[in-house]
């Protein structure tokens, strides 16, 4: 069986069950759920529309972008590349391959910064979001911080134009435009990043952090559609923790009793983050995601530095 064998005529339906079948023979995963979200991006539709109108037939045009949208995941591009959207923390995302798609596992980073900002004092909390995106991180956190009625300044920091383009988009439709400030600039190159310095005191990041042995192990999927430097670090993957936690000292804020790092870690990477964050002058401390794996690791910085 191969798309160009789809009859001519189709219902919802129909074509439901039949691209259903087709990838889990070509041994997708979630093959029902890869389907729905295609056909409704192709109907401009909720996924439950799809079994409200079964019997619904198909057009011409509208068969002919569901194949190419199909064609295009039968290739291993990216579900969310394709409609254009990733879900996140409960907010949707526009995605594209310019930047990495958010997943689940780092909600949890978004979660523990928020519990950061809750328990500090009164005031404006300053954050920075180093390799933002989408603007996944930061965007999450301002929602949530105004749901909390937590005044913020949130800054921005990324080395792709075009991610920062995209992540102003999504922070201009979810929380307000300029709510959260952008900033080109690249965390490995110190010099440039001056007008950072004393500005704040939460730096969360979910960096690159795939080593070169890793990144040539993951899936095409992955691999072959996503922005590899938005994954990859250098050959041992520590490489941006490095640099983060030794210039974080100068980007906080004077003054401050409390002063954080939090990142997103790699599966077999917290306690060489630890030890990074330690020799640094941070007290840290390690979360796990959902699949208890280490996945976030805080440092504070002790406040005798």
């Amino acid at each position: 069986m191969t798309v160009a064998a789809v009859k001519k005529d189709w219902n919802v339906s129909e074509l439901l069950d039949w691209s259903m079948h087709y990838l889990s023979e070509k041994q997708f995963d979630n093959p029902r759920l890869n389907v729905e979200w295609l056909l409704c991006h192709t109907l401009n539709c909720k996924r439950i529309d799809l079994y409200a109108n079964y019997d619904r037939p198909m057009g011409k045009k509208e068969l002919e972008e569901f194949k190419s949208l199909l064609l295009r995941r039968i290739n291993h591009e990216p579900l969310q590349y394709i409609i254009g959207t990733a879900e996140f923390m409960g907010l949707t995302f526009e995605v594209n391959a310019n930047v990495l798609i958010p997943r689940p596992d780092t909600e949890l980073l978004v979660e523990k910064t928020l519990e950061l900002c809750k328990h500090r004092g009164n005031g404006i909390v300053h954050i920075l979001d180093v390799g933002t995106g989408s603007g996944a991180l930061c965007v999450s956190i301002a929602f949530y911080l105004e749901k909390y009625n937590i005044p913020y300044s949130i800054t921005a920091l990324d080395i792709s134009e075009k991610a920062l383009t995209l992540a102003k988009l999504n922070a201009d439709r979810i929380v307000g435009e300029g709510k959260i400030k952008f900033i080109f600039g690249n965390i490995l190159n110190e010099n440039s990043n001056s007008d950072l310095f004393q500005s704040f005191e939460i730096i969360v990041s979910n960096p690159p952090y795939i080593s070169d042995q890793e990144f040539a192990l993951l899936p095409n999927e992955v691999k072959d559609h996503e922005p590899e430097v938005a994954l990859k670090a250098d050959a041992t993957g520590l490489v941006f923790y490095k640099h983060v936690a030794r210039a974080a000292k100068s980007f906080f804020r004077s003054n401050l009793t409390k002063k954080h790092v939090i990142f997103e870690v790699g599966y077999n990477q917290s306690e060489d983050v630890k030890k990074i964050l330690t020799e640094s002058g941070f007290e840290t401390e390690v979360y796990k995601d959902y699949h208890q794996i280490d996945r976030v690791v805080c440092g504070n910085l002790k406040t005798e530095n």
